[in-house]
């Protein structure tokens, strides 16, 4: 039958009658609270403080409010750092740098603390001065310092894990040597806190104490020897004992003030493009070199300056020692300066107004009977160059003792009118219209050619430093050729003359059949070759009896000679 209305599944709970739905909370409640309550009595009874700490968060989710866990969970410490380890940094200022790893435990939230102090370990986050947790920037000076890193969870701490003790001792601050002429000037920084500065050199395997204040020191050595220095701080310990720091080791090596250069020739044809040759007489102490500067040094000759101010002034440019001087590279006008270094000071010394005006390249001159031809590679950015010649064996060593004399400082350009060269301007567009340069040289005379670009600098036509060609005088040879002996055995004799005696370095007789002439020596058949043939002289060779008509000719191969030919009727053979 049917039940009386809301009597439908119900029961009994706790002398009253609840609904079914309400029961079912109930109990789901009682079973939480049941759960929570186990879990906080095992971590009660759990060693490990991060699993009780778990258990505890896993009762407080069940039950947010269960007595006692919230107050439990707050005192559970987390695991120590495991370890700690402090270094004393010097540089830049003195410092301790800390090294350490976070604490094992992943329970809960893990913050840590780093605290340092004097004397002894720190026992705990509030036992000492905090400090950040990887670096200590002012350390206090000459005590014993002690530092902890302490993982803390909630309310609490775990055990302090230290480092120590340390002490931190600065060493002198800026110490510089300085060398001079027979003499060695050392200064620095003294930290405060030290007693004193004590200075050592060594000295066959030892070291030697060297007086010194706190500020620096001064002794006078021989030149010419590496010193080494150790400079020290020395400080008192808390008995009043001195301690001396491993020390600043630096090396320095006195020597006589630089000497300056005092003359240099620049030679613009003796590297490749773009270099210029500088020739100088080695100063006897320091190491020179060149630099560039856009205007004239300020500097006077001989001037001995620190090298920070000429480097400041001036623009580095390649240096190449070589056996002649230094071989440099511009790259652009200015003034060429040659300075001597020696240790941080530097001598100054000759200068030379550099226009960079590269001489031409590849220039080459050929003799053509009376005339010279002259050609070169067009300089880049030139409109014009200057040709000059010196005609004769006289004027070319003139010309070159007034270029010693002049590169020495000793005499000006033009002042010994022998060796006044003859001059011409020439342009781009007439070089490239006749295809080259000629001048007129008598065969029997040697001619120096230079070949020099020409600019403008303040307003000034400047010329470049040349190219220079010599070609030498070209000695005239005659031959005659002689047939001689019976028609079964014909001989040809070769007679030479000349108007001094010489040796003709290579000498070729050369038969060709037919009706045209030989022009060199491949064009025919060779009678007889000959080297460093004697002027005046005779060869004799047998001569063939070819049919027909034929040729003889002489050939050399001697740059300086020139064969002067016989007449036709003497070369050529109309049968």
């Amino acid at each position: 039958g049917r039940t009386a209305s809301g009597g439908g599944g119900r029961h009994a709970a706790g002398g009253a009658d609840l609904p079914e739905d309400v029961a079912v909370l109930a109990a789901e409640a009682r079973h939480r609270v049941d759960t929570a309550t186990r879990l906080r009595e095992a971590a009660a009874d759990e060693p490990d403080t991060d699993r009780a700490w778990r258990l505890l968060a896993d009762a407080l989710k069940l039950v947010r409010d269960l007595p006692g866990a919230a107050d439990h969970q707050r005192r559970l410490p987390p695991k120590p750092v495991e370890s700690l380890i402090a270094t004393v940094h010097a540089d830049p200022e003195p410092s301790v740098r800390l090294v350490w790893e976070a604490s094992p435990s992943t329970a809960g939230e893990v913050l840590y603390h780093m605290v340092r102090r004097r004397d002894r370990p720190p026992h705990g986050p509030a036992d000492g001065e905090p400090v950040p947790l990887t670096r200590d920037d002012d350390p206090p000076v000459n005590v014993h310092l002690y530092y902890a890193v302490i993982a803390v969870r909630g309310e609490a701490a775990a055990p302090p894990t230290v480092a120590g003790p340390i002490l931190v001792r600065p060493e002198p601050r800026e110490v510089e040597l300085s060398p001079g002429d027979g003499t060695v000037t050392g200064r620095w920084r003294c930290p405060p806190e030290a007693a004193r500065i004590a200075v050592f050199r060594a000295e066959r395997g030892t070291e030697r104490p060297v007086p010194a204040g706190r500020e620096g020191f001064s002794e006078r050595v021989p030149n010419g020897v590496t010193y080494y220095y150790r400079v020290c701080a020395v400080y008192l310990d808390e008995h009043g004992r001195e301690t001396t720091t491993p020390g600043v080791r630096l090396s320095v090596t006195p020597s006589a003030p630089p000497e300056p250069v005092y003359d240099m020739a620049v030679d613009a044809s003796a590297g490749e493009e773009d270099e210029v040759l500088v020739r100088f007489e080695r100063p006897a102490h320091g190491n020179p070199e060149i630099v560039l500067l856009d205007s004239p040094p300020a500097w006077p000759r001989s001037a001995v300056l620190p090298v920070e101010e000429i480097r400041k002034a001036t623009r580095r440019i390649p240096n190449a020692v070589t056996s002649d001087g230094i071989l440099v590279k511009p790259g652009r006008g200015g003034w060429l300066l040659a300075v001597t270094v020696s240790e941080g000071t530097a001598a100054v010394g000759a200068r030379h107004r550099h226009v960079n005006l590269p001489p031409p390249r590849r220039l080459v001159a050929e003799r053509r009977g009376d005339v010279v031809h002259v050609g070169f590679d067009w300089p880049d950015e030139v409109a014009e160059v200057e040709l000059t010649w010196r005609i004769g064996a006289d004027a070319i060593a003139t010309g070159r003792i007034e270029a010693n004399l002049v590169a020495a400082g000793r005499m000006e350009a033009g002042r010994l009118p022998s060796a006044a060269p003859e001059r011409v301007a020439v342009t781009r567009a007439a070089y490239e219209a006749q295809g080259g340069l000629r001048v007129e040289v008598p065969e029997a005379e040697p001619v120096e050619l230079a070949v020099a670009a020409v600019g403008t600098a303040d307003e000034q036509r400047v010329v470049g430093v040349p190219a220079v060609v010599e070609v030498r005088a070209r000695t005239l040879v005659r031959y005659e050729l002689e047939r001689s002996g019976p028609p079964w055995k014909r001989a040809l004799t070769v007679r030479l003359s000349a108007e001094r005696p010489l040796r003709v370095g290579s000498l070729e007789l050369v038969l060709r059949r037919g009706r045209v002439m030989p022009h060199r020596p491949t064009d025919g058949e060779t009678l007889g070759s000959w080297t460093q043939v004697p002027v005046p002289g005779e060869l004799t060779v047998p001569l063939p009896r070819p049919a027909g008509e034929y040729w003889l000719r002489c050939f050399t191969d001697d740059t300086v000679v020139e064969l002067t030919d016989p007449p036709v009727r003497h070369l050529h053979s109309p049968r």
